[in-house]
């Protein structure tokens, strides 16, 4: 009998997933020229950008975090639920480091090697048992 808990957390990682992948679509609108010296949007894709960047925060930590507790107790998925741990800590280890974009762009770097690891694991042939 499959365990409902596991089923949801499952579900729960993939909607984050989901939106994390949607946040980084939405990041590819333009800033305005207020933004890029600190300012607030004047436009709407402005504000999309800014929104993005918010959804990308909250959902790079959050996707790896549950993507690792809906597969721990899978021992296929055991590796993967550590390197989502790790791409969790890397991401918000990044964030506070004090790089300015450098630091981003390597907490984004670190999200989309987590989602080719996430993918790798899709893509890996099952052994029938």
């Amino acid at each position: 009998m499959p365990d409902c808990r596991a089923e949801g957390r499952g579900s729960f990682a993939v909607v984050l997933l989901a939106l994390l992948g949607v946040a980084l679509m939405l990041a590819g609108f333009r800033v305005d020229v207020p933004m890029l010296s600190g300012g607030n949007p004047n436009i709407w894709n402005g504000w999309v950008h800014g929104i993005a960047f918010l959804l990308i925060i909250a959902t790079g930590v959050l996707a790896p975090l549950a993507t690792a507790l809906a597969v721990r107790s899978d021992a296929s998925w055991r590796p993967t639920a550590l390197v989502s741990l790790a791409g969790a800590v890397l991401f918000v280890v990044f964030l506070l480091l004090p790089w300015g974009n450098a630091s981003f762009l390597m907490a984004v770097v670190t999200l989309f090697a987590w989602i080719a690891v996430v993918v790798a694991r899709l893509r890996a042939p099952h052994a029938e048992g």
